[in-house]
């Protein structure tokens, strides 16, 4: 299952991520500027970068482009089992 993550702004903080996901959808996808985060995969291991979230309904993942349709289903999943 495919899951669509509509990209957005940057949210200014978890009201304004609240506000997005009740006008837009359950997935969004968003730029982290300037951050320290990886993405939540690796290449064999070694850690990268992340330049963007992905958030589930808040249920939030940091990610790269490269990695965020698979992002989009493991904050999906995290959300199903734990909420957000």
């Amino acid at each position: 299952m495919k899951i669509v993550a509509h990209q957005v702004e940057s949210p200014i903080d978890a009201y304004d991520l609240a506000a997005l996901h009740e006008v837009i959808g359950d997935t969004l996808s968003y730029p982290l500027p300037d951050t320290r985060l990886s993405c939540y995969l690796t290449d064999n291991g070694v850690p990268h970068k992340a330049d963007r979230m992905v958030s589930h309904l808040g249920a939030r993942v940091s990610t790269c482009a490269a990695h965020e349709e698979a992002a989009a289903k493991t904050a999906k999943e995290y959300y199903d089992l734990h909420g957000a």
